[in-house]
């Protein structure tokens, strides 16, 4: 039987259900019954309990929408006086939009970029940012995200030949953690994804 909540109530039921908590319910109503031989009649429904339900925040929230802008950075070589390693440094500019009408607070982002086909390994939003990440519904907002990638000469060396001409292909994917909509306390991830193909500017010692 489906069952339609208006925003208000349906942000603290799913703050009940998201905690794993279980749901007192009472249903009233009527069964009409078209029987052949006995005619129409109508049979009451008046039942109460408690169920579980495996329901939270993610299944209703839409996706925040991340695209990456552009890619600027440096990078330095480590040994002497052949480079036996390369540290790149980028800033990676992006946008992030929340497709949702609800307004969420985010304290986490856990996030890896394949620069090229390179992984920059795992990375977290927390590093660069002591302030959470708190988006209004349908507002977008500009965010850099820092991605270090520390490689051996030879894969440094092709990684920085390939930036060369300016551009960088490229895949973010990673997660969002959401602890507050719209006032309410929650704790679930929503996933993060976006690729393509940017511009990039990379400079060297």
């Amino acid at each position: 039987m489906p069952i339609t909540l208006v925003t208000e109530e349906a942000i603290e039921l799913l703050t009940v259900l998201d905690a794993g908590e279980e749901l007192n319910y009472s249903v009233t109503g009527i069964f009409h019954v078209d029987e052949p031989v006995l005619n129409l009649f109508n049979l009451p429904i008046d039942i109460q309990g408690t169920a579980l339900v495996e329901v939270g925040f993610e299944e209703f929230f839409n996706q925040p929408d991340i695209t990456v802008i552009d890619m600027e950075g440096e990078y330095s070589t480590g040994g002497f006086p052949i480079p036996t390693s390369y540290t790149i440094d980028l800033d990676v500019n992006t946008t992030v939009e929340n497709m949702d009408t609800h307004n969420v607070i985010i304290d986490e982002v856990e996030y890896v970029v394949y620069v090229e086909g390179v992984s920059s390994g795992t990375h977290y939003y927390s590093s660069a940012y002591t302030t959470n990440l708190s988006i209004s519904g349908g507002e977008t907002i500009s965010r850099t995200l820092p991605v270090t990638l520390i490689l051996k000469a030879t894969q440094g060396l092709q990684l920085v030949s390939d930036l060369a001409d300016g551009y960088a292909d490229y895949v973010i994917e990673g997660i969002f953690h959401a602890i507050d909509v719209e006032g309410n306390t929650t704790d679930f991830v929503l996933p993060l994804y976006d690729t393509g193909t940017v511009p990039a500017t990379l400079v060297g010692p």
